[in-house]
């Protein structure tokens, strides 16, 4: 196991023994309910156990935020995902980080599917996992299949274009460089929609809000769906696409 780097402020560290700030976090009666389901809090000797299960069945892994210990996750063997943020640095994004990560890590590994364990009254965790891609399993499962959230191509978004033009001929205006102006007209009116639910509900909101971060995401992918018909209009192929924004990211990443 190595350090995992997930941005400027956050990191995964491999475990190794450090009850005296682990012990903190499991003191918390709050987080205890939200993780285990339990009304009380840790003893030394259960976080023992707990950290000698975790690092002997999976890959255990404490989180640092700006340097220091804030929680741990784990990814076991049998693809379940554990989580714990201390309550002082809940609802910062952290937790969110963190399990796309694992995602990644268990992408490295060939697991086809991951899970995590989220009781029903837990539902800023039920919230997150979802919108990270997670779909209610049954009970108090959730999983992530990795086939069921593969990339989406550009490819993929031209063709359901191409679909829907062919579908609406005669009724839908025509794809064609003379209605290319057009389209990035009906682009850009949605992309008035998606700063208007930005200037309505703030960043914040938008994101961790389930209702309204669906909604969000609609009207992005409106404004996707038009952004693929402007390419059609002008003939732009998905290749030509990644080689100049592949150009371009080359640059950018030696211009300052």
């Amino acid at each position: 196991m190595k350090k995992r780097h997930i941005d400027d402020n956050i990191s995964l560290v491999p475990y190794y023994p450090n009850y005296d700030v682990a012990l903190k976090w499991y003191q918390d009666p709050q987080l205890c309910k939200q993780v285990d389901n339990i009304d009380h809090v840790y003893t030394l000797d259960r976080l023992k156990a707990m950290y000698g299960y975790l690092s002997t069945h999976g890959d255990c892994y404490y989180i640092e935020y700006f340097g220091a210990p804030v929680g741990d996750i784990t990814l076991k063997e049998n693809g379940e995902i554990s989580l714990v943020i201390c309550k002082e640095h809940q609802n910062k994004h952290i937790g969110r980080k963190c399990v796309k990560n694992i995602l990644e890590l268990a992408k490295e590994k060939g697991m086809k599917q991951v899970k995590a364990e989220i009781y029903s009254f837990n539902e800023q965790s039920k919230n997150m996992f979802l919108s990270i891609g997670f779909c209610h399993f049954g009970g108090d499962w959730y999983c992530y299949d990795f086939e069921d959230n593969m990339d989406f191509t550009v490819n993929e978004m031209l063709e359901m274009q191409r679909s829907l033009q062919n579908k609406y001929k005669g009724k839908w205006e025509q794809i064609s460089i003379e209605t290319g102006k057009n389209k990035l007209l009906w682009m850009t009116g949605e992309i008035g929609e998606v700063i208007d639910i930005i200037k309505k509900n703030g960043g914040a909101k938008a994101c961790e809000d389930g209702a309204i971060r669906k909604e969000l995401v609609e009207e992005l992918a409106d404004v996707l769906m038009y952004y693929n018909d402007v390419l059609l209009c002008y003939g732009i192929t998905a290749e030509e696409l990644k080689e100049s924004y592949s150009n371009k990211y080359k640059r950018n990443m030696v211009r300052w």
